[in-house]
């Protein structure tokens, strides 16, 4: 999906391929929804605009918006002959799957996708709700609480942080937690652990868990 690819010095890719008379076409589609659902076709306007639309749904799909964020925008939902039956013990609900992607609609019905919903990530292609993996780690004994955040390597790899408030009383080591972990898809492991103990765990003024702060550490330590 181009998105936002195009702005700034990348404008000059789509004049050049403009002046060659090349179309350039703006796909979009999760993995549940075979390959892509909708398109576009790149204009000047969305150039000077800066964000390029995911388009109108195909013929035989329909877009809609759920769980609106205002009045303007909400959840992506997809319905149609080309949605799988959903995950394993996740089936789709209401004959629709949630995409996790915010979106709005303009006056013409094409769509404009705006930004991730919840604690969804997109991790070397892979589709990740953060939140699934935090869960997983905080019903392990000795984990008062579990943060996983996103590591952007130079190499253009991307890999999953845990950072674990251990209990005081626990015993708990990286090796018990990748353990753990065996039983999660490979693609919803975390490469990294960080076991932080409870008096350091950092936290904001407002009592809650300070993310920025714990992201400060996974570069701090490399």
């Amino acid at each position: 999906m181009w998105r936002k690819a195009l702005c700034g010095n990348n404008q000059a890719i789509f004049f050049e391929f403009n002046r060659q008379k090349v179309k350039l076409v703006n796909t979009y589609g999760p993995s549940e929804a075979t390959i892509f659902c909708s398109a576009h076709s790149i204009t000047e306007q969305d150039i000077l605009n800066g964000s390029i639309p995911i388009g109108k749904a195909f013929h035989d799909m329909t877009f809609s918006l759920g769980c609106q964020e205002s009045e303007q925008a909400g959840e992506l939902l997809l319905q149609g002959g080309q949605v799988f039956e959903g995950y394993e013990g996740r089936p789709i609900e209401n004959n629709a799957y949630k995409t996790g992607d915010i979106c709005s609609v303009d006056t013409d019905g094409v769509f404009h996708y705006i930004k991730r919903v919840g604690g969804f990530v997109k991790v070397n292609g892979f589709r990740i709700d953060l939140l699934e993996v935090e869960e997983h780690l905080q019903s392990m004994p000795g984990v008062a609480e579990a943060v996983v955040l996103v590591e952007n390597r130079s190499e253009g790899l991307c890999v999953l942080c845990a950072f674990i408030n251990v209990m005081s009383d626990s015993l708990l080591t990286t090796r018990d937690l990748r353990e753990f972990c065996s039983k999660l898809s490979p693609w919803l492991r975390p490469t990294r652990y960080f076991l932080i103990i409870q008096n350091d765990w950092p936290m904001n003024i407002r009592g809650k868990t300070d993310k920025s702060e714990l992201e400060k550490r996974i570069y701090e330590k490399q």
